[in-house]
């Protein structure tokens, strides 16, 4: 039975793909730039009956490399609402078999080329129903996409950090972040205690969390956690971004909050606890 894959960006747009053969993927892969091993995807998706409309729970899921089948890089289930979550899996191209009680088996290839969080819904059919089972993608925007992060970082104004240096500082709390940022200084009455940050001059900036300006007197670490943040911005008083101007004299710091979906549960790893010792003896250092 034929397969239909279609891709989307903001909407779900049919592409002519019935009958994609092994041959011209295979074209396709060596005429394109080898993918970035570094840029990864995740596929987030639901099982539903394709007649019905009604989410398959206990569907069996897997997600080969293309066109070389081996071993699954990943395997799972359903949940009791028909939705998966894959983990991270570097960008290329791959194959999905899916399996339901009841249902006819589904296998087809997956060209992913773009990293982010790809969205996949699976219409699955009835064995005793002749329709044509379809799988849907759509690559998700991310908020920084969303909000110019990448934009404004290309400009070169203000100080950037992103969910992969936060990873790689490992910090305690989100105040711990800016400690290596220049003309930022963090300052904490000692040990464990609520920091506040300055910018040049000693002065107090303003904050912005997903877009939003906060007033009144702000103690970061009360708002937020590190495991929650996905990037910060920071402007200095002349870099302040035109929207904020008009709203402080010392500069505006910027934080955007991660993605739900790409939140997993974060353990307590030896170089955690490690940067947890060496950001609490700097802490105490620091207000001597």
């Amino acid at each position: 039975m034929n397969r239909c894959l279609s891709f989307l960006t903001r909407r779900v747009i049919p592409l002519v793909l019935l009958g994609l053969s092994l041959s011209r993927v295979g074209h396709a892969q060596q005429g394109a730039t080898e993918p970035d091993p570094n840029e990864t995807i995740r596929l987030v998706g639901e099982v539903v009956d394709r007649r019905t409309g009604r989410a398959l729970p206990a569907a069996e899921i897997e997600l080969f490399t293309f066109p070389v089948r081996t071993e699954p890089i990943w395997s799972g289930q359903s949940d009791g609402q028909g939705r998966f979550q894959t983990g991270t899996v570097p960008i290329g191209a791959y194959q999905v078999d899916v399996e339901a009680l009841s249902f006819s088996p589904l296998s087809h290839p997956l060209v992913l080329s773009e990293s982010g969080v790809v969205d996949v819904r699976v219409e699955m059919v009835g064995v005793a129903y002749q329709l044509e089972p379809i799988v849907a993608t759509a690559r998700r925007r991310t908020n920084l996409e969303r909000a110019e992060f990448y934009e404004r970082r290309e400009r070169g104004f203000g100080h950037f950090v992103t969910r992969e240096d936060i990873e790689a500082r490992g910090p305690l709390r989100v105040s711990d972040i800016f400690y290596r940022i220049p003309g930022a200084r963090v300052i904490r009455g000692g040990g464990f205690s609520r920091a506040s940050i300055s910018l040049r001059g000693g002065c107090t900036p303003r904050y912005v969390i997903d877009g939003m300006l906060l007033t009144g007197r702000v103690e970061i670490d009360d708002l937020i956690s590190a495991v929650e943040v996905e990037a910060v911005e920071v402007y200095h008083r002349a870099s302040v971004p035109l929207r904020y101007s008009g709203q402080t004299t010392c500069g505006v710091i910027m934080i955007w909050t991660r993605d739900p979906v790409a939140q997993e549960a974060t353990k307590l790893t030896w170089k955690r606890m490690v940067a947890a010792v060496t950001i609490t003896i700097l802490s105490y250092l620091w207000t001597r």
